[in-house]
């Protein structure tokens, strides 16, 4: 294992493996997979606000976090990330 990109608070967010997968050090919660969901699902900030009752400023703070504890900068990166680490689940089959 190797350590990957430091966080914000100076530990880092999480180690990295051989094989790419990663260790979260640092969870995210509850209303973060929520978010996370929703955006892997393709919802705006402001449709995720109005399902979760937050403003999309709130949705647009808990994403930032969430880029920064999966050490990625796009919804496309966190989506991927989370789900090669099982924190999503895979899409279902369409068939």
């Amino acid at each position: 294992m190797r350590q990957a990109r430091s966080g914000r608070s100076g530990g880092p967010p999480f180690v990295e493996d051989d094989d790419g997968v990663r260790d979260l050090r640092r969870p995210l919660t509850k209303r973060e997979l929520e978010v996370l969901e929703l955006l892997a699902a393709g919802f705006t900030r402001r449709a995720i606000g109005d399902r979760l009752l937050l403003s999309p400023k709130t949705v647009g703070t808990h994403t930032e976090r969430i880029f920064m504890k999966l050490g990625v900068h796009s919804r496309e990166q966190a989506v991927f990330v989370a789900r090669r680490n099982e924190l999503l689940q895979a899409p279902a089959d369409p068939r």
